[in-house]
């Protein structure tokens, strides 16, 4: 539900930048040139450390969450611990799916939310519904 509150943004600010979360995934490096353009930051500037953070990962066993973070505290600054830990962890973690009646209720719900957002922003949005239908 984005169309009130970017509504609002553009109602008090001269100047707002809506930012796709997939336009980031997709294509980052692009969207950083666009995002420093628009707030007067050298586009060609460049960050080192683009890797995925706060990624929607669930863990399988949470012990084996919790004795990762026990190590982490107590080891980590041990070489090599790391780069196991990121294991462990690679293999404990997955992405939940939506239940695909869930996904399609919810579609419907925010169907004239997304309607009302592309006008906002002038740019299609369907690929958010499509996706679960």
């Amino acid at each position: 539900m984005y169309a009130k509150s970017v509504a609002a943004f553009q109602q008090a600010f001269t100047d707002v930048l809506v930012i796709v979360a997939e336009d980031l995934r997709d294509n980052l490096r692009e969207e950083l040139c666009r995002t420093f353009k628009f707030l007067g930051v050298d586009p060609d500037f460049e960050i080192s450390d683009l890797k995925e953070r706060n990624v929607g990962k669930v863990s399988r066993v949470w012990l084996v969450e919790a004795l990762c973070r026990r190590v982490e505290k107590r080891c980590g600054h041990f070489p090599g611990v790391g780069s196991v830990l990121s294991r462990v962890r690679r293999i404990n973690d997955y992405r939940p799916k939506l239940n695909p009646n869930t996904a399609r209720t919810l579609a419907e719900d925010f169907k004239a939310d997304v309607a009302g957002l592309e006008k906002l922003i002038g740019r299609d949005l369907s690929f958010w519904l499509d996706k679960y239908r």
